[in-house]
């Protein structure tokens, strides 16, 4: 068995607010929504802060040293803080793969994919420009890599498309490990590299 480590990576869609919007949506409409309650909360916390200096502002510069300038910029970056730590700081599970002699079993995070090769009617290589403007926007599309890749691996199945996104080297040898064995159980199978 030959298996295949992916490393976690920072990744902002990873923090509290892109993984509770991936439990309640599909993938690309949590990413899209997470854009959109990113920008609209940088934006309610610009106009808080102006809110709040138009209400203290004078108090501020009455007496700069004093408990409401304090409370005012305490505020401002516990709010700051709160944001960046909702929104920005995520990281992406490690994923592995492995591949057995019957099938390829990735995982990455509570994902899990585990292809046998007889049930795999095409692989192809491509390169991470052609997966992210293509093939990624599928919904069919489970995708197993960090954060960046430079190709991915597509192994398809009538049931989904599994994207493994690794170093080239990596999806070469992955890509050879996959034609043997299903050469090895389907030889009239078509396989793309």
């Amino acid at each position: 068995m030959k298996q295949f480590l992916i490393p976690p990576t920072f990744d902002p869609a990873y923090s509290l607010l892109g993984r509770w919007l991936r439990h309640r949506t599909h993938a690309l409409q949590a990413e899209a929504r997470y854009y959109l309650y990113a920008v609209v909360g940088f934006v309610a916390l610009v106009l808080v802060s102006f809110v709040a200096w138009a209400l203290v502002g004078g108090a501020i510069s009455a007496d700069p040293g004093g408990a409401p300038a304090f409370a005012f910029f305490a505020g401002e970056v516990l709010f700051l803080v709160v944001f960046v730590a909702t929104c920005f700081v995520g990281r992406r599970p490690a994923a592995s793969v492995s591949v057995s002699r019957w099938a390829i079993v990735a995982v990455q995070g509570g994902r899990r994919a585990s292809p046998r090769f007889r049930d795999i009617v095409g692989v192809e290589a491509v390169s991470e420009l052609t997966f992210h403007r293509h093939y990624r926007r599928y919904e069919r599309v489970m995708e197993f890599a960090g954060r960046r890749s430079e190709r991915y691996l597509l192994i398809k199945t009538n049931d989904a498309v599994i994207a493994i996104g690794m170093e080239s080297a990596q999806v070469d040898e992955l890509l050879r490990l996959v034609q043997r064995g299903t050469e090895e159980l389907a030889p009239q199978m078509r396989i793309d590299a």
